[in-house]
């Protein structure tokens, strides 16, 4: 079965995807001065054949988006995105920026918080059906403060945030989660991450109260150029009672045959995470191909990956995604 996409959207002059903002959609319809909106939506076939023996499959909606952003010119902006990939609506994005002179950004709102580099690639443009599994083990959104700090130049940057934990509104003895980051661009298409995540308890914490994450270092290199990309990570988790201690890696690599970023490619792509836990040791490997119809505008993307549990059971699974939007 083919997959079936279907979105409302307009050409618009955007600049490459990888030069947007991480915590947003690329591109973007102008319907104002200071107004953009985007729509981009991606659906498929998935099958898989678990480790039981039993097969499933069936359509697969991994993306029905929605957002807009209103920016005022060396101020700041305003950004709102909602999903409705599961039929019902939900809020994914709610966040103010203000910009403070020259070298810091200030963000309040619900927002990405910043411990993966690989989970701060915006959907869109990322290069695989499903994310690495080291993903499951950051914080996702959360509503929090954030400072970005750019103390030399463009491709350093200084980012702390404060989230609370326990979802829109305080709750007593839940604390707050920080979240720091240094991202440096030594040369040009070539990033350097280094991220730590700690749960900060509340006075007089609830004892059966465990909070989701605790301390996590992450660390991240991503090369993207001249139709290579490379991205290695890998992500340490500490002191948690809940879960328990591990490290989990991460490494991909696409090349991507033709020459206009916007235009028709063909990109084969491999990664593969290895998760050591106290359970065992868990192992994924993906190998597909992509097609650029449209560039990221229109992408069509065919992925085999394999799974070994800790205990030696395997199972594996086709996806047959069509991504697109604007």
């Amino acid at each position: 079965m083919f997959p079936l996409l279907l979105f409302v959207a307009a050409h618009a002059d955007d600049a490459h995807p990888r030069d947007a903002e991480p915590l947003e959609a690329p591109g973007g319809v102008p319907v104002a001065e200071a107004l953009e909106v985007h729509a981009w939506a991606g659906a498929g076939w998935v099958a898989h054949t678990l480790h039981t023996g039993e097969q499933v499959a069936g359509p697969d909606v991994r993306m029905a988006r929605m957002g807009a952003r209103v920016h005022y010119d060396e101020q700041g902006d305003i950004f709102a995105q909602f999903e409705a990939a599961d039929g019902t609506a939900r809020l994914l994005d709610a966040r103010v920026s203000l910009e403070v002179g020259r070298h810091l950004e200030l963000r309040a709102g619900r927002m990405k918080a910043s411990t993966s580099a690989e989970y701060l690639i915006p959907a869109p443009i990322f290069h695989h059906v499903n994310r690495a599994r080291l993903v499951d083990w950051v914080p996702k959104r959360h509503v929090g403060v954030e400072a970005i700090v750019t103390p030399f130049a463009p491709g350093f940057d200084v980012q702390a945030a404060l989230f609370n934990v326990a979802g829109s509104e305080p709750v007593e003895g839940a604390g707050m989660l920080a979240v720091g980051r240094v991202r440096f661009e030594p040369v040009h298409d070539l990033q350097l991450h280094l991220s730590w995540t700690d749960h900060l308890p509340g006075h007089s914490p609830d004892p059966s109260w465990q909070p989701e994450h605790d301390q996590l270092v992450d660390g991240a290199i991503e090369l993207d150029h001249d139709g290579w990309m490379v991205h290695l990570e890998g992500l340490g988790r500490f002191d948690h009672a809940h879960n328990g201690r591990g490290v989990v890696t991460f490494a991909s690599l696409a090349y991507r045959f033709g020459d206009d970023p916007e235009g028709f490619g063909v990109e084969p792509v491999v990664a593969i995470d290895h998760i050591v836990e106290e359970i065992g040791v868990t192992e994924n490997a993906a190998a597909g191909l992509n097609l650029y119809i449209h560039g990221h505008k229109l992408m069509q993307l065919t992925e085999l990956e394999l799974h070994k549990l800790p205990d030696g059971r395997t199972d594996q699974g086709i996806y047959v995604q069509l991504r697109g939007g604007v």
